[in-house]
């Protein structure tokens, strides 16, 4: 099986985010949420924080993506200044498969 480039696992359109992780009309910017599952490991969890301190990770709930229960879900939001790199570099590990829009339900 041919392994996806970082940008493909990236399933929501992210093209119209703001430099500053914002989405909208001047007068109801947001940010975009958005969720993967890693595998249950310390290892993992360490490594994705690193990425971004500000995920929250739950051992829990499978979120919309699915997460199975041998993984977390992570969910992140684009509200950083450098929320381009930190979903690239999230995209670029081997064991997130999907990043998908987050929507809190």
């Amino acid at each position: 099986m041919a392994q996806s480039l970082p940008n493909e696992k990236i399933e929501f359109d992210w093209s119209n985010i703001s430099p500053a992780g914002l989405i909208g009309s001047p007068d109801s910017l947001r940010s975009v949420r958005y969720e993967f599952c890693i595998p249950l490991t310390q290892a993992a969890l360490a490594e994705v924080q690193a990425i971004d301190p500000n995920l929250q990770c739950y051992q829990t709930s499978p979120g919309r993506i699915g997460c199975s229960c041998e993984q977390y879900l992570c969910i992140g939001d684009t509200h950083h200044p450098r929320w381009r790199d930190i979903l690239y570099a999230i995209a670029e590990l081997d064991y997130v498969q999907r990043i998908v829009e987050s929507f809190g339900e």
